[in-house]
């Protein structure tokens, strides 16, 4: 693995209820970037985060675990973590070591309990975030549902930057509202895809839903507002820095679709993950404390060495 400057590393957390697919998503970005070179499952047990007997055996994650990939000239570092109840605190600490988070709903559930505990404490770390509607390819999925249930919790501030081709055993894709483009992937859970023109059955919605964007947009840059309203549209390369701004701000909340078992939306995920979501260097100033003196620190590669002890791990075979 190369050495990355701090502005090309990517650190997230996949965040959600339990069982609304975060280790399968991480076995799929796994997979895409050649780190693995199958894709694993939670039901055979072979996944890379979810590695204790008890996880093997659960089905479910204890304990968050740390990956790394490389994929477009970018490292991401993701945190798998827990969704249940009784492990959230592994959650907790492990949001303190990222610099942004996905929050993954279940397409068929909707917004559950456990998403609004770690939606909690995405806020209290401030920390800006993607929201991902996932499992498309299950029964009874349904894009607009899902979306509905998580703007009644978090706000219109969410807002979709993709739409998913088909649902259920028929998804196949999404289209991407900011460059009006289908990407069509291969139903082998190989996360190849095409890109391709929106299918004319759904271009209406699409350009739809692309207004809506750039409005959200413009009404959270004073600037962009009153480029839209003189010229009546934004370029692509206008969209993405106003959206970036305000995924930094808290002002948006951009909503995705994929299905981690299926790898289908996983590549197109990654992509935005490091379009939208900071690198350590564009984060907010940390305070610390040393003794009784307590300082900000900003994140750069010319600052004072500083670390974070987020997770600790006792062995009982090491060294035998």
């Amino acid at each position: 693995m190369k050495d990355y400057a701090s502005g090309e590393i990517r650190n997230v957390a996949f965040v959600g209820h339990g069982s609304c697919g975060k280790t399968s998503l991480t076995a799929a970005c796994l997979f895409d970037a050649g780190v693995t070179s199958r894709l694993t499952k939670v039901d055979k047990g072979n996944t890379v985060t979810d590695y204790e007997p008890e996880e093997i055996e659960r089905k479910i994650s204890i304990g968050a675990a740390a990956c790394s990939i490389e994929t477009a000239g970018r490292k991401i570092n993701i945190l798998d973590t827990p969704g249940y109840s009784n492990f959230l605190w592994d959650t907790r600490a492990a949001l303190r070591a990222v610099d942004g988070a996905v929050v993954v709903v279940d397409a068929v559930a909707g917004v559950e309990v456990g998403t609004e505990k770690v939606w909690e404490m995405v806020e209290e770390f401030g920390l800006p975030r993607l929201i991902l509607i996932n499992k498309m390819d299950r029964e009874n999925a349904h894009f607009d549902r899902a979306l509905e249930s998580v703007r009644q919790f978090f706000g219109r501030q969410a807002v979709p930057i993709q739409i998913p081709v088909g649902e259920e055993r028929g998804f196949q894709g999404v289209i991407d509202l900011v460059s009006l483009k289908a990407v069509l992937f291969e139903k082998d859970e190989s996360g190849k895809s095409s890109e391709a023109d929106v299918p004319a059955g759904m271009k209406e919605e699409a350009e739809k839903r692309h207004r809506e964007l750039v409005e959200m947009i413009a009404e959270s840059d004073e600037a962009l507002m009153e480029k839209y309203l003189e010229k009546g549209e934004l370029s692509d390369e206008e969209i993405m820095a106003g959206l970036r701004k305000a995924v930094r701000e808290h002002a948006l909340y951009p909503v995705l679709a994929a299905s981690g078992f299926l790898n289908i939306g996983v590549q197109t995920l990654l992509g935005r993950i490091i379009d939208i979501l900071p690198s350590p260097v564009e984060r907010k100033a940390i305070a610390v404390r040393s003794g009784d003196k307590e300082e900000v620190l900003q994140a750069g590669p010319d600052g004072p060495f500083a670390a974070l002890v987020f997770k600790t791990i006792s062995d009982p075979y090491t060294g035998r």
